[in-house]
């Protein structure tokens, strides 16, 4: 936190602010209030979650730096990062990060994950962490989003899966039971998700709004305060 990374227009990355954890990527943990320049090139996209960066290169590759001590950099170990080192994937497409954890869709369509595992978040039937990318048994996935407590992903199909924490009916299931492995949702034809906690927003292709989760402060919109587990 209290960090910047930007990626200029030629593909390098440039960091400042906070370091505590190397999250500046420039071999230090030396605070900076100009920007510094890490040594990475070709970069396509950067990713940030909390003191952790990602950054996917042209060619396809992950590399990472900073905050490490859940795995969320993905090279097989828990310490933190000073520079950029490799995380153990190829042919990467998009990355999501969230709850100290991190997902990435391949250009085959494959959805792998690492991390912290907690109560199933990553969704490859354990809840064990994992340092290095494993595969979920979900794809052909459009956006996921890594919350505190629980995983969704909308399906290029327009279908909905989760998996996770389940407390409070976020998954969107029926039931308040977590579950350790992709689930689908009870809704089709969705064209977007917004979540927020545990609440879930989903825009239908038809332009209809439905909603499920935590509804303490009426956010579910349907005139109650009541969690819901199927969305409404």
């Amino acid at each position: 936190n209290a960090f910047v990374a930007a990626l200029k227009n030629d593909g390098t990355v440039w960091t400042w602010g906070y370091n505590s954890s190397g999250q500046l990527g420039d071999g230090t943990n030396v605070n900076k209030n100009l920007p510094v320049q890490v040594d990475i090139q070709n970069v396509k996209d950067i990713y940030v979650h909390d003191s952790s960066v990602l950054a996917l290169k042209n060619d396809g590759t992950l590399w990472g730096w900073g905050y490490n001590e859940n795995g969320e950099l993905g090279n097989g170990k828990t310490t933190n990062q000073k520079s950029p080192v490799q995380v153990n994937i190829s042919n990467v497409s998009n990355v999501f990060m969230g709850g100290k954890r991190t997902f990435a869709i391949k250009t085959d369509g494959t959805v792998w994950a690492w991390g912290y595992n907690g109560s199933g978040r990553l969704g490859d039937g354990t809840s064990t962490d994992r340092y290095q990318p494993v595969q979920i048994s979900i794809n052909n996935v459009k956006a996921i989003y890594p919350m505190d407590t629980f995983t969704i992903a909308l399906k290029n199909d327009g279908t909905v899966w989760a998996w996770g924490i389940n407390s409070s009916g976020q998954l969107g299931i029926g039931s308040t039971s977590g579950k350790e492995t992709p689930t689908q949702s009870n809704i089709t034809n969705v064209k977007e998700l917004y979540v927020h906690n545990n609440s879930v927003l989903a825009l239908k292709n038809d332009g209809s709004l439905w909603a499920w989760g935590s509804n303490w402060g009426g956010q579910v919109g349907d005139g109650t305060k009541n969690d819901t587990s199927v969305p409404v």
